[in-house]
């Protein structure tokens, strides 16, 4: 296994111990967007969600993140993160770096 396979395996192994019994969503993706953004090093980690506008549009919404100031909301289709919510289940973009 490469370096990055045994940290990937290491972070897994540590995040489903950090939010093991938890059950708030918003409680649990900001403790892994600690976790992820404190192993890995990355510039910005987070999370968008999905929520409907006051006329039923969705858009992505900020949710937990670390890193600098971020977009508060995404249209859809709308850059790498509005792109990609259509096109990727999950994204580690190196677009958005």
């Amino acid at each position: 296994m490469t370096d990055k396979g045994l940290k990937y395996t290491q972070l897994l192994k540590e995040a489903t111990a950090l939010l093991d019994g938890e059950t708030d969503m918003i409680a649990n993706m900001a403790n892994l967007a600690a976790i992820i953004h404190e192993n890995m090093g990355f510039w910005w980690t987070g999370f968008y969600i999905v929520r409907a506008d006051k006329d039923g549009k969705e858009q992505l919404v900020l949710g937990p993140f670390q890193g600098p100031i971020a977009c508060t909301r995404i249209a859809l289709g709308r850059g790498v993160c509005g792109t990609s919510r259509d096109t990727l289940p999950a994204a580690a973009s190196p677009a958005a770096k």
